[in-house]
């Protein structure tokens, strides 16, 4: 009788406990890397919402519980579509199976750290330059067809009218001040129509966050050299991956947004209040909003009065 790793029946509650433990993942690990003849010498990677491990120095295994079975079907496809057509690397997808009824990947690892890692160590006028190379990486992944991808979930505008529904309940869980608070329904009710509908769907990481951005140092600046984690891939409206490095990297400051605008490519003409509320909105939306984690701007909770000023202080375009 074949010998079980990983429990098959997974809630998302009990998924954190095994999570945790892990010991009992990295075993399963084990069996994986033995199947597709990896090294042997295997750590796990901390962080991150799956279990993930390296093997040797060169091959990533990736472990899907049950409840995220999505973000393997997401992955998978992502990898192959992406592969070789992006001026930065992605990880070469070298396995793709099921062990316990969890989904698995194996994947190559690519040089670099995560540029969250060296962030703060960057000169100001290296932080413009990513910025620019940020929003050019965006505009290539959309400019790809998105056809191929989309099938994947959620459908855009079934994701917008729940998170619609549900956005004053999370934002109220993760304790938006109270006076932001009484005008979110207002808010959302006055600028819902700056969702443009029909519009050319695109693909949307919604990764393109410090974490899963690698850089090296090369020609005596970092580099943006890499781009990973694509389990949340969808396909939708374009400027919605623009809250992930305009919340975590940009911080309120108008030049890192510019620049991060210049590379993607919207035009100053239309860098007007419109799109700043729009931005507001996408970001209120998002289906990881959180802004105590995300904003890094000092003092952003006492600075605004209402979302309007909010909105001017975190997407500082339209003045």
């Amino acid at each position: 009788m074949s010998r079980s790793f990983l429990p098959p029946d997974v809630t998302p509650a009990r998924y954190d406990a095994i999570r945790a433990d892990t010991g009992l993942w990295m075993a399963a690990v084990g069996e994986i890397a033995g199947r597709h003849g990896l090294p042997p010498h295997l750590r796990p990677v901390d962080g991150g919402t799956n279990c993930l491990a390296v093997a040797g120095n060169h091959h990533i295994i990736k472990l899907f519980p049950p409840p995220l079975a999505h973000q393997y079907l997401s992955e998978r496809a992502a990898l192959v579509a992406l592969k070789g057509r992006l001026p930065v690397e992605t990880p070469a997808l070298q396995a793709a199976d099921q062990l316990d009824g969890w989904h698995y990947i194996v994947m190559s690892r690519l040089d670099g750290v995560p540029l969250e890692d060296v962030w703060a160590h960057v000169p100001e006028a290296g932080r413009l330059d990513m910025m620019v190379e940020i929003g050019q990486l965006m505009a290539c992944v959309q400019a790809l067809p998105a056809n191929d991808l989309a099938w994947l979930e959620p459908e855009w505008h079934g994701f917008i009218a729940t998170q619609l529904e549900r956005c004053v309940a999370r934002h109220q869980r993760q304790g938006l001040p109270p006076h932001m608070l009484a005008g979110l329904q207002r808010y959302l009710d006055g600028n819902a129509h700056l969702l443009p509908r029909p519009f050319i769907p695109t693909i949307l990481t919604g990764e393109y966050t410090p974490e899963n951005l690698l850089v090296q140092h090369q020609d005596g600046r970092w580099q943006l050299t890499g781009l990973i984690d694509f389990g949340d891939v969808m396909t939708g409206f374009g400027e919605y991956d623009l809250i992930g490095p305009g919340a975590f990297l940009c911080g309120g400051r108008p030049a890192r947004l510019a620049r991060l605008l210049d590379g993607y490519g919207i035009a100053a003409a239309e860098r007007s209040g419109r799109l700043r509320s729009r931005l507001m909105l996408m970001h209120l939306l998002h289906r990881y909003s959180d802004f105590d984690a995300q904003l890094r701007i000092h003092g952003w909770r006492n600075r605004a009065h209402d979302l309007d000023e909010l909105a001017r202080i975190v997407w500082p375009v339209g003045e």
